[in-house]
């Protein structure tokens, strides 16, 4: 119950742009790492500990419509674009993140918003709706031997991307909860989650924000997100920045592979891939969810343009000895389906591992 609606995300915006919150936010170029460490973890700080940001805003509990899978890399105004354009039944955000980065374009969105009876229109997001202080405030993280590839993605991730000053720590009380062995951990509930609303919330679906280059699609959390939305048949949506950054993007997703993921760090990356049973039948099914005639893809790119690339998986895949048709379900077959299955997939995963500090909800979720 830890949703918001758009009218509480716009009321932040506003705080942004007019620097009340963020002295150092550039609406066109900080990140969402930028405004979490910033932004909604001193926002969401009250007394001694703290609470999810979207607990706060709400006066009541609100249950989402829609749950957001998106990474932390991407620029804030994105973000915030993406949800507002799906508000307003649009497909590309790019003009309403210009419109973000003025007082006279965000009057104007809020007046669109009015119209359209969308002001309330709820959405869960991590960023918002999980407690920060339960997890991530105090740290950065544990950090890589130095001067290795993985230490300079974790110093990178410490520093605002406009400024390049470091992130102040939190020092609150609020207990931190990494393991997943402990119940009380937020960091492993995006599954659960999303059985839940799925569930319990007439029409929940997911909203998909891909940024200008694509990078969400390469986040192993990100990518288990969209498996899971298929495995409990919730409607995915994709917003997408323009056009443009899909004709750049689309051929390379023919190359997706989850084993390429990256993730915050590489023991949940390891985790993630120990409860996928077959790798390459994924890695298919992946395929089949970008390029299928009923893909997410499928309102940007033109038949031709899918089935060459559906011929290039074809060849990339045909040592496989699984091979999904179109409209399948990754758990279509209940014994032996040689794929991830994803319900069982994650539930271990709170059971037998253990889990370091992380930004296991960077990426979208507890993610």
């Amino acid at each position: 119950q830890r949703g918001f609606c758009l009218r509480s995300l716009m009321k932040f915006w506003e705080e942004l742009l007019q620097g009340e919150v963020m002295p150092s936010f550039d609406p066109r170029r900080s990140q969402t790492n930028d405004v979490v460490r910033q932004a909604i973890i001193p926002s969401s700080r009250l007394g001694h500990g703290g609470f999810a940001l979207a607990s706060i805003w709400e006066e009541n509990p609100v249950l989402p419509k829609s749950m957001v899978t998106h990474n932390w890399t991407n620029t804030f105004v994105n973000l915030v674009a993406a949800m507002v354009s799906d508000a307003l039944g649009g497909d590309c955000y790019a003009n309403v993140a210009e419109q973000l980065c003025s007082q006279s374009g965000v009057a104007e969105l809020k007046q669109q918003l009015e119209r359209a009876g969308q002001t309330d229109a709820s959405y869960w997001v991590c960023a918002f709706s999980v407690n920060q202080h339960a997890s991530i405030c105090g740290g950065y993280g544990p950090e890589p031997p130095e001067g290795t590839p993985e230490w300079k993605v974790w110093d990178k991730k410490r520093h605002d991307s406009v400024s390049l000053e470091r992130f102040p720590l939190c020092r609150c009380n609020e207990t931190k909860i990494f393991s997943h062995h402990d119940a009380a951990c937020e960091l492993n509930k995006f599954d659960d989650m999303m059985n839940y609303l799925s569930r319990r919330v007439d029409g929940f679906g997911q909203l998909i924000v891909i940024d200008e280059s694509f990078e969400v699609l390469y986040r192993a959390w990100c990518v288990a997100e969209i498996v899971e939305a298929n495995v409990l048949n919730i409607p995915a949506r994709i917003k997408v920045y323009s056009q443009n950054a899909v004709y750049c993007n689309y051929d390379r997703l023919s190359l997706l592979d989850v084993r390429d993921c990256s993730a915050s760090s590489q023991d949940d990356k390891d985790v993630i891939l120990r409860k996928i049973v077959d790798v390459d039948a994924f890695n298919l099914k992946l395929q089949q969810l970008v390029f299928s005639s009923q893909g997410l893809f499928s309102h940007w790119v033109d038949g031709k343009e899918r089935s060459r690339q559906v011929g290039r998986i074809w060849r990339r895949s045909s040592c496989s000895s699984r091979v999904f048709e179109d409209g399948d379900s990754i758990c279509k077959e209940s014994s032996g389906c040689g794929c991830c299955h994803l319900r069982s997939m994650f539930s271990p995963f709170r059971s037998d591992e253990g889990c370091e500090e992380s930004e296991s909800s960077d990426d979208s979720s507890s993610s």
